[in-house]
C-alpha cells in the first residue's frame, strides 16, 4: 500500500494504491454494506469542488486519488 500527500499552490492531493485482487469501480455506488464508501466520498469531496478518481483493474490493484482545490 502506499499513500501519497501532495499540497502546490492550488491544490492537495491524496492518493492512495494498493497491489490487491481490484474490484469493479462501476460497482462500488452505493457501498454495498450500506456505509457510505466511495459514494460518499465522491460527495462529500465534490460539496468542495474536488475530483476524485479511481482506477481498479485485476492483477494491478487499486487507486484511489483525490484532489481539492484551495479555497
Amino acid at each position: 500500500m502506499a499513500v501519497l500527500l501532495h499540497g502546490d499552490e492550488d491544490r492537495v492531493t491524496l492518493e492512495i494504491g494498493d497491489d490487491g485482487t481490484a474490484f469493479d469501480p462501476a460497482g462500488a455506488y452505493p457501498a454495498e454494506n450500506g456505509g457510505y464508501g466511495l459514494a460518499g466520498l465522491r460527495t462529500r469531496v465534490e460539496q468542495v469542488n474536488g475530483s476524485v478518481a479511481v482506477r481498479s483493474a485485476p492483477g494491478e490493484g487499486t487507486t484511489i486519488r483525490v484532489e481539492v482545490p484551495y479555497q
